[in-house]
């Protein structure tokens, strides 16, 4: 017969210090938010005749922290790490996260082109409660091409930019791996100089070529 996990009723009695603690100890490990491109087709009602409409915009998936919805104390605490951002690239709902261990995985052209297209009707108002996503992004992985849909002058704007993981298709040697990544990052570099105001001495850009099958593995180490 199984039994029931112990229950603490006292811990709203604890001094808040301490509470504050235990929340900071719950806080999530570093995850990967999923940008994909949702492009399908569906009714607007039940109806045997019913119109259908066309969507294509960006989804992001990845597991929102659990803090964010157990109480004031506890949100407070997770949004200290955690920051909403990027919801006009997401039709104004933001996704949070945590700059410094969370990365961006942008999976393939179509997500880069939903993602990256120009957005109507956002509000001006949520995005003022948020943390400008090029600004401060640390770690972006790209699937698909560079070239298409502007991604490379994107990623440029990024002047916090520290680790870049490149999906590739193809099988490279030593050689040929270290000559593309001293030549994507210089160009990248380059950009980042050019289009940010001098902050000091940045992080040198770090970058990773990988194959689909080690993405999963990659992405979080």
């Amino acid at each position: 017969m199984a039994t029931e996990a112990p229950i603490f009723n006292k811990f709203p009695e604890l001094p808040v210090e301490l509470r504050l603690l235990v929340w900071s100890h719950a806080l999530p490990d570093s995850q990967t938010v999923i940008i994909t491109n949702d492009n399908r087709y569906e009714r607007i009602s039940r109806a045997k005749n019913a119109k259908v409409r066309h969507i294509d915009q960006a989804r992001a998936t990845y597991k929102l922290p659990s803090l964010l919805m157990v109480n004031t104390e506890a949100r407070d605490v997770t949004l200290e790490t955690y920051t909403p951002t990027a919801s006009k690239y997401l039709q104004g709902v933001p996704i949070y996260l945590d700059f410094n261990k969370d990365t961006l995985y942008i999976a393939d052209d179509s997500a880069a082109a939903s993602f990256l297209a120009k957005k109507k009707n956002v509000n001006v108002e949520s995005l003022a409660n948020e943390k400008d996503l090029e600004s401060n992004l640390r770690r972006l992985a790209i699937g698909g091409t560079l070239i298409r849909h502007n991604t490379e002058q994107w990623i440029k704007s990024m002047p916090q930019l520290s680790h870049l993981i490149r999906e590739i298709s193809w099988p490279m040697d030593d050689q040929n791996t270290a000559r593309m990544q001293s030549t994507l990052r210089s160009r990248i570099e380059t950009g980042i100089a050019m289009n940010s105001t001098p902050k000091g001495a940045r992080e040198l850009l770090k970058i990773t070529f990988a194959t689909k099958p080690a993405m999963n593995m990659t992405l979080v180490s």
